[in-house]
């Protein structure tokens, strides 16, 4: 496992620097990032959400550098996977993309696409309904990008075994479940 997280079993001793229950895992020896001397935070020491915005936000730089030789974002990526895998209707893909884009934004990503020739869209019973499809062309393009997509994902999996991975998917989604509205 990729670290001990004392934080959901036991609680801290009292007066422990740095713990406690809404604190981050402790980390295992074998994982020993250095500390910022700017920051003077030892990074062991912060909090998941931390390393969720890190990662998020490293992604979507990476991805905007590997990307914009095509004129593609992250998001445009997004899209163009989804509806690679199957058709939708513009609701559910802005269900699957919120936490991503905005309406506004996906709209811009959609029209985007659509000027490429990479995307269909069918009116049936107004914008929200209307069912979205790649085109043969826009098929070509996802297979074109995505290479560089997976060249990317496996530079920023490095060092990570596929068990290691599953677990922290795993975990990721226990937390998403255990705050989800009841």
């Amino acid at each position: 496992m990729l670290f001990t997280c004392r934080c959901l079993t036991q609680p801290s001793p009292p007066g422990a620097p740095g713990r406690g229950p809404h604190r981050g895992p402790q980390r295992s020896a074998a994982i020993s990032p250095s500390v910022d001397p700017a920051n003077s935070v030892d990074p062991a020491n912060q909090p998941i959400g931390y390393w969720l915005k890190q990662v998020d936000q490293l992604l979507t730089e990476h991805l905007g550098r590997v990307l914009v030789e095509h004129g593609l974002t992250r998001f445009h990526w997004q899209a163009l996977n989804l509806l690679n895998q199957r058709g939708a209707t513009r609701a559910a893909l802005s269900a699957t993309m919120r936490p991503f884009v905005d309406a506004a934004g996906l709209d811009g990503i959609l029209d985007d696409l659509a000027r490429r020739g990479w995307l269909s869209r069918r009116e049936a019973g107004g914008a929200a309904a209307a069912e979205l499809r790649l085109t043969s062309e826009g098929r070509k393009g996802h297979a074109g990008v995505s290479q560089l997509v997976d060249a990317a994902r496996e530079r920023a999996a490095q060092g990570i075994t596929e068990a290691d991975y599953r677990t922290v998917i795993r975990t990721l989604q226990r937390m998403v479940a255990n705050l989800q509205p009841a």
